[in-house]
C-alpha cells in the first residue's frame, strides 16, 4: 500500500476514534453522579460501551460493506433494501439495549413520574438514521476530498513529467544550432573556435546541472543569456548590432529557467544571418516588483517559414509558459514591416 493510502486511512481511523470517545464521554459525563459506588461506575461504563460498539457497527456496516458493494457500483435498489433491512434489524437490537441500560440504572432514567423510561422502536430508527446518513455524508465528503487529492498529485505528476521532456528538448537543440556555429568557424579555420568551444561547455555545464530546478535566481539566468549572446557575436562582424539593456535589480528574483534563449537564437537565425549589412538585434529586460518583461526584437530579409509558431524551440518555450505560469504569463509574437517582436510578460513571486 502507497504511504499516502496509509496515511490516509490512519487520519480517517484518528478522526473516527475521536468521535466514538467524544460521543461516549458526553453520555457518561452526562448522567454519572459522584455518590456512585463503583461498581455501579463500572457497570454503567460496560452499558454505555456495548450501546455505543452496537451504534459503530451499525454505521460502519453501511459504509465498509453496504456502500462500496452496492452503491458506489450503482446498484443503487439493492443498496437501499439492504440498508433499510439493516437499519430496522438493528434498531430492534439497539432498542433491547437501551431498555435494558435504562431498567439497569433506574436512578437514572426513571421519570418525574416514578416510570422507568423506555425507549419507543421509532426513536431507535430515527437515531441511527440520522447516524447512518451523517456518517455517509461524511464518506462521501472524504472521498470527494481524497479523490480530488489524488487528481492534483497525477496532474502535478503529469506537469512534472512534461516538463522534464520539454527540458530534455532544449539542450539537443542548443546544441545543435551551436555546434552549427562551431562548424562554420572551423571551416574559415576561425582562431575563435576554441573560444567558442570553451564557452559552449560552459552553458552546457548550466544546463545539465542547474537547469534541473524549477526555478532559478533571475540573475543566473541573465548571466546565461549574455554568455549565450557572446558566443553568438564571436562570429559577427557587426558587434555593434547586438544591445542589450537591463533595467531593475534581479537579486532575490527567481524565474524558470532557459525560457529567454529560444526567442534570442530565432533573432540571431532569422535577423543577422539573413541581413549582415544591416541586420540588428535589441534585447531588453525590465525587472519590475511583481513582473518581469523581456523584449527582443530584430530584423530580417524575408519571412522564416516558422514566423508564427517561432519554430521548434519557441513551441517548447510556449508550452513551458503554459506549465509553469499558468495565468501569469502573456507572449506576444509579431511579425511587420521585416521586424520580429517578442514580448513576454512574467508575474513571479520574489522568492
Amino acid at each position: 500500500m502507497a504511504e499516502g493510502s496509509i496515511h490516509t486511512l490512519t487520519g480517517r481511523a484518528a478522526r473516527n476514534i475521536y468521535f466514538w470517545v467524544i460521543f461516549l464521554a458526553i453520555q457518561m459525563f452526562s448522567f454519572l453522579r459522584e455518590d456512585y459506588s463503583a461498581a455501579l461506575i463500572l457497570q454503567f461504563v460496560y452499558s454505555n460501551l456495548v450501546v455505543t460498539a452496537m451504534m459503530a457497527v451499525i454505521v460502519y456496516v453501511n459504509n465498509l460493506f453496504l456502500l462500496p458493494r452496492y452503491f458506489d457500483k450503482k446498484e443503487y435498489l439493492i443498496y437501499f433494501i439492504g440498508i433499510t433491512a439493516w437499519v430496522v434489524l438493528s434498531s430492534a437490537v439497539l432498542q433491547k439495549l437501551y431498555n435494558f441500560m435504562f431498567s439497569s440504572f433506574p436512578e437514572l432514567y426513571t421519570n418525574e413520574n416514578g416510570m422507568l423510561v423506555q425507549i419507543d422502536f421509532w426513536e431507535v430508527i430515527f437515531i441511527n438514521v440520522l447516524f447512518v446518513f451523517g456518517f455517509t455524508m461524511a464518506k462521501f465528503a472524504n472521498d470527494f476530498f481524497n479523490s480530488e487529492e489524488r487528481l492534483r498529485k497525477i496532474e502535478s505528476k503529469q506537469i512534472e513529467s512534461e516538463l522534464n521532456f520539454l527540458r530534455s528538448q532544449i539542450n539537443p537543440h542548443f546544441l545543435f544550432n551551436t555546434l552549427n556555429t562551431i562548424y562554420a568557424l572551423s571551416l574559415k579555420k576561425s582562431d575563435e573556435t576554441p573560444e567558442v568551444v570553451l564557452k559552449l561547455s560552459d552553458l552546457l555545464r548550466y544546463m545539465l546541472y542547474e537547469c534541473k530546478s524549477e526555478k532559478i535566481e533571475l540573475e543566473k539566468e541573465i548571466n546565461v543569456l549574455r554568455s549565450y549572446i557572446e558566443l553568438e557575436k564571436i562570429r559577427l562582424k557587426n558587434t555593434d548590432a547586438v544591445s542589450v539593456e537591463i533595467e531593475g535589480d534581479p537579486q532575490n528574483r527567481f524565474i524558470a529557467p532557459l525560457l529567454w534563449i529560444p526567442f534570442v537564437e530565432n533573432a540571431f537565425k532569422h535577423g543577422l544571418n539573413t541581413r549582415a549589412n544591416d541586420g540588428y538585434v535589441k534585447i531588453r529586460i525590465h525587472i519590475r516588483s511583481r513582473e518581469i518583461v523581456f523584449y527582443c526584437e530584430n530584423n530580417f530579409s524575408h519571412v522564416p517559414a516558422d514566423s508564427k509558431t517561432g519554430g521548434i524551440g519557441v513551441d517548447n518555450t510556449r508550452k513551458r509558459l503554459a506549465l509553469i505560469y499558468p495565468g501569469k504569463h502573456k507572449l506576444e509574437l509579431l511579425s511587420k514591416d521585416q521586424i520580429f517582436t517578442v514580448n513576454l510578460i512574467l508575474q513571479y513571486p520574489t522568492t
